[in-house]
């Protein structure tokens, strides 16, 4: 059990990790590029 939640927080974290990638490219690269890029992650998950 111990190793399952040890995965389960990483998973959290790195859906987190993933999310404020998204944000910044969100700012950079604009709103047009982010709704792709952010449809296609919603597929991939």
């Amino acid at each position: 059990m111990y190793f399952v939640e040890i995965y389960i927080r990483f998973f959290l974290y790195v859906r987190y990790f993933v999310l404020v990638l998204l944000f910044v490219h969100f700012i950079s690269e604009g709103k047009i590029g982010v709704k792709r890029v952010f449809l296609q992650n919603i597929f991939l998950m």
